[in-house]
């Protein structure tokens, strides 16, 4: 089988980022270390400053959420990043030469997606490694009356 030891899992705290992050728990197993990974959008205002930085904002975010989803038996490390997105991704998976990058789908389909883009996709495009995308799951449907 597959012998992950570095695994990139971005995250945007959200349902589908969290059952990512769990996945990749489960393939690294113990053997290696997660790098948990959250970029925030880059402030383009000339001398605006928030207080406190979005960084550390973004740090406490990415601490909390790591605390909630990682077993204590799995060896993390957080980064947090400022800019696009996929480009920051594929970046910091060629520095830490990952094996795999695991991540969430928001499964936006038609226009949305073509607004929007998708991180995943440019991701899956544009990095060295595997990337294991996860689909967030499909809505339940309900039971018809006349069955």
């Amino acid at each position: 089988m597959f012998n992950f030891t570095k695994i990139l899992c971005p995250v945007d705290f959200d349902q589908n980022s969290a059952a990512a992050l769990r996945f990749a728990c489960k393939l690294l197993e113990s053997r290696g270390t997660l790098y948990l990974l959250h970029v925030f959008p880059e402030n383009k205002q000339a001398g605006f400053e928030q207080f406190p930085p979005i960084s550390e904002l973004a740090e406490q975010n990415l601490d909390n959420f790591a605390r909630q989803q990682i077993v204590d038996q799995i060896v993390y490390k957080l980064l947090v990043g400022s800019g696009d997105p996929a480009a920051v991704s594929v970046r910091i998976a060629d520095e830490l030469d990952v094996d795999l990058i695991v991540m969430a789908t928001h499964g936006h389909k038609g226009l949305v997606r073509i607004v929007l883009g998708s991180v995943a996709e440019r991701v899956l495009r544009e990095a060295k490694c595997p990337v294991l995308t996860l689909r967030p799951p499909a809505p339940l449907q309900t039971a018809s009356a006349s069955a």
